[in-house]
Formats: C-alpha cells, structure tokens, sequence
C-alpha cells in the first residue's frame, strides 16, 4: 500500500506521518509528490541524506532550498559521482548561489572533474547535462575565465585521452571554447591535402549540416523538452544526443576546412612517390597492383586509392622507381610513378 501513497490535501502528511516515517513515505513516493513532502520535513540530517540520494533534478533544487549547506555542498563537488544529477544542480549554481561561490574549489578542479565526468559510468544518462556546462553560458565556459593558460594546457591533455577512447564525446566543441579563451594554445596546423572535388562537397557537407540538420534537430529538442519530464522523456534523450553528434561533426569539419589545401603536383612526376601519385607495384612472381596516394577525404582501400597517412601511403611516399617497399604485407618493386588524373 504504502508504494501506491500520493496525497492531495496538505494535512493528510499528519496522518502520514503517524504511521510512516519521513524516510519511508520519501521512498515510497513519486517525484512530484516528494516534491510537496520536503517542505514538512523538519529534521535537517534526513534532508541532507535525501539530497545525497535524490535523482530527480526538481526535488534536488527543493531540498537545496530548505539546505543551503556549503559543507554538504563541497562533499559533493570533491566526489561528483556520489549523486551526479546533485553536482550538476551545484554546478550550474556556481555564480548565482553565494553559499557555493565561496566554496574553496579551484576552478582548474572543477573543470577537470566536468571533463572526467563523460567517460564515468554515474554519468551515463546525464550528457546532456554535462554538454550545457561547455555552452557559451555554462559553468565551466564560465570557470576557463578563472584559470591560467598553462591549467588550460592541462585540460588539452584531459581531452587528449578521451578522444582516444572514440566515444562520440564532444572533445572538438569543447577544445575549440578553449581556444577561444586561451588562443595560445593553437598549434601550428599541418595541412590537410585534397583535390578540389573533396573540398567542395566538404563546403556543401558543412553548410547543409549548419543550414538544416542541425536547427531541425535543435527545434526537436525544444519540443521534446516542452514534454515534461526529462528523466523519462526518451524523444528528448535521443534528439540531444543526436544534436550533439551533428555539433560534433560540425566542429570537426570546420577545423578540417581550415587546414585543408588543394593538392598540387609537382613539376617532376616521374622522380619520388609524392601525394598525388599512382604507383604501380610488382611482386617477385610478376603480379602487379595499382596504388592511388590520396587524402584522407579522397579514400577508398576498395578502389586502391590510399589516404598519404594510412599505412600503405607511408610505405611508397618520398620512394622512387626500383625501391622495394612492403606494402599490404607483402613485398613489391615501384615499377612506375604517374601523376593520378593522367
């Protein structure tokens, strides 16, 4: 009976509470309903034990209300896997709550902990929450404001790792709000060579994607969130998710169209393998293969056409005629070089 209680009328609690603990009657009941019981628990140790364990994001906020307790508060922000939906409610309270802009937290630690966030599983269903820190208004876009360049080169290296991890987290968004504050941190970029082909439908790629893909996926995460509940809202779920895949992508794109140049070749075509080339190989036992060195846009293994960073292109670049290379694991004489739109 008790898992079924959700009482209407305000003095129905004493009669509630005649027979039911606070603990039990919090447990039992749903989050719009704990929601009317926190205002009539009265013992502050119960109202910090359900700030630690509460995951609905409205109830967090009430019981932070009735709390406003800076060491409850710094308990959380060292250890943000404790009761992760809690630490984001801190987070996004940093400036406007002066009980928690008085916390001794380095801003430096803050920001490494919303990076080491992505990739904990208590944070699994939270993305979201975690993406709209790095927004140009979040808590941690608010924090790089705080930290010196060199902290900043420590978050690179943060965001180094999880890239590694290719686990679709936003490290190209986040990377680029840290060049924005820290310009020094940008790297000289090596080029991204590719025909005049590539580059245009790289152009059109990016513009349909900033045009129309991703407004119509932003307007279908307003009207999933106009739904209600977001812990439960799984068309709200899958629509941020995908925009910020597309976010993503976007950000990638355009860091490749800066960097990219068209290929040019060179006058000498007949002396070393040279990106832009089409190499043929033979073996010991007269068989022959085409190799084409292209970009990375311009790759096709299934085609013979090679990016100039895979493998096979490292094996033949910078190599001339009679060399023996290896090649696709096997061994192969350059037989002859010729520029690829001969």
């Amino acid at each position: 009976m008790l898992a079924k209680l959700s009482p209407k009328e305000p003095l129905s609690w004493d009669i509630l509470f005649g027979a039911f603990s606070p603990r039990e009657l919090y447990d039992a009941l749903p989050s719009r309903d704990r929601l009317t019981l926190i205002p009539e628990v009265d013992d502050n140790d119960l109202l910090r034990t359900l700030f630690r364990k509460e995951d609905n994001a409205a109830c967090i906020e009430a019981l932070w209300e009735r709390l406003h307790a800076p060491a409850l508060a710094e308990e959380f922000m060292d250890k943000p896997d404790l009761n992760p939906v809690a630490w984001l409610f801190l987070m996004d309270r940093l400036d406007s709550d002066p009980d928690l802009a008085a916390l001794p937290h380095r801003p430096i630690d803050l920001l490494a902990s919303a990076l080491n966030a992505y990739p904990s599983p208590a944070f699994g269903r939270l993305t979201a929450g975690l993406n709209r820190l790095w927004e140009p208004q979040g808590a941690a876009s608010k924090l790089l404001k705080k930290i010196t360049q060199e902290e900043a080169a420590e978050l690179t290296l943060i965001l180094d790792e999880m890239e590694e991890m290719k686990r679709g987290y936003p490290v190209v968004a986040i990377h680029n709000r840290l060049l924005m504050e820290f310009p020094g941190l940008k790297k000289e970029a090596t080029p991204l060579w590719c025909t005049a082909e590539s580059l245009q439908r790289k152009r059109a790629e990016i513009e349909r994607l900033l045009k129309d893909e991703i407004p119509e996926v932003r307007k279908a995460v307003q009207e999933a969130r106009e739904q209600g509940d977001l812990r439960e809202n799984f068309e709200y779920k899958a629509a941020r998710e995908k925009y910020t895949l597309l976010q993503n992508l976007a950000g990638q794109l355009d860091l490749d169209l800066k960097r990219a140049r068209v290929l040019q070749l060179p006058d000498d075509r007949h002396g070393l393998v040279y990106v832009g080339a089409t190499v043929t190989l033979i073996d010991p036992l007269g068989n022959r293969i085409i190799l084409t060195i292209l970009g990375p846009w311009e790759s096709d293994p299934a085609a013979n056409i090679y990016s100039y960073e895979s493998d096979a292109g490292k094996a033949v670049l910078e190599r001339e005629a009679g060399d023996r290379v290896v090649v696709l694991g096997q061994s192969y004489t350059i037989e002859s070089i010729k520029a690829f739109n001969e």
